[in-house]
């Protein structure tokens, strides 16, 4: 056996492939296959301020990238884009959304939104920090 660099997006794809056919495989018809790319972005003045990037699979959202462009933060912007994620999430029959992020960026600002942490890794990426991973489930 040997090691070899494969391409992000091939990878994804044929690993994606195989995980769904094995998940039909022993689901049948149960569970509904497939996911979702969902991207937005927050535009005033035709300049885009804020983006949200996430992924649909099964009865789930994981937003995998939000940011507010910091000279506009604390105006509304992160409200707007995780409001509208979690609409879109409930229209494709979402239970719940999770995330990922740092101390040092804004959990605060997903417990505000009702977002519950789920574990918490003291000192990391560095110490004096934590990687949080939070959830909220959708009504």
């Amino acid at each position: 056996m040997k090691l070899v660099s494969l391409t992000f997006e091939e990878n994804q794809a044929t690993t994606g492939d195989w995980l769904n056919t094995d998940t039909q495989n022993k689901m049948g018809d149960r569970v509904k296959l497939g996911s979702q790319n969902v991207s937005l972005g927050a535009v005033e003045d035709d300049q885009i301020i804020g983006r949200l990037v996430a992924s649909i699979f099964f009865n789930s959202m994981h937003i995998a990238l939000f940011a507010v462009k910091p000279e506009i933060r604390s105006h509304g912007v992160g409200s707007y884009l995780i409001g509208e994620a979690e609409k879109i999430a409930k229209t494709k029959h979402c239970g719940f959304i999770t995330l990922e992020t740092m101390s040092f960026n804004a959990p605060a600002f997903y417990k505000k939104h009702g977002y519950k942490i789920m574990h918490e890794f003291k000192d990391s990426p560095v110490d004096g920090t934590s990687h949080y991973y939070f959830y909220k489930e959708l009504a």
